[in-house]
């Protein structure tokens, strides 16, 4: 999901696993079903909008450093990854995913 994604983004949409969204005005049901979220950010400060709003649902999260910048003790919902195919070794990997999104569960238990 984003605007102006890059080639390399949209060519993953070729894959049947992956679907690259684009700009979506409401997001509720694209997290409804999905299984983890992908911040490929490469500049920013402070805590992202597309992170935030992904451990905020309890979607786990593969981000480049930058995306994960600022979380701090949610790290164990974030695996970091900062190239396409570091990300798409997480997001197939379904033993990672699941270890995010326990990590994730862990902070939303603990926090809330």
């Amino acid at each position: 999901v984003g605007s102006n994604l890059p080639a390399e983004i949209h060519e993953a949409g070729s894959d049947e696993r992956v679907t690259v969204h684009g700009w979506v005005q409401d997001l509720d049901p694209v997290f409804d079903g999905v299984r983890l979220s992908v911040a490929p950010l490469r500049y920013g400060a402070g805590l992202k909008g597309k992170v935030g709003d992904s451990l905020a649902r309890g979607v786990p999260v593969v981000a480049t450093s930058i995306g994960a910048e600022g979380f701090g003790d949610v790290k164990a919902a974030i695996a970091v990854a900062e190239t396409w195919n570091a990300i798409r070794r997480t997001f197939f990997s379904p033993g990672r995913a699941r270890s995010i999104a326990k990590g994730n569960t862990r902070h939303h238990a603990t926090k809330r």
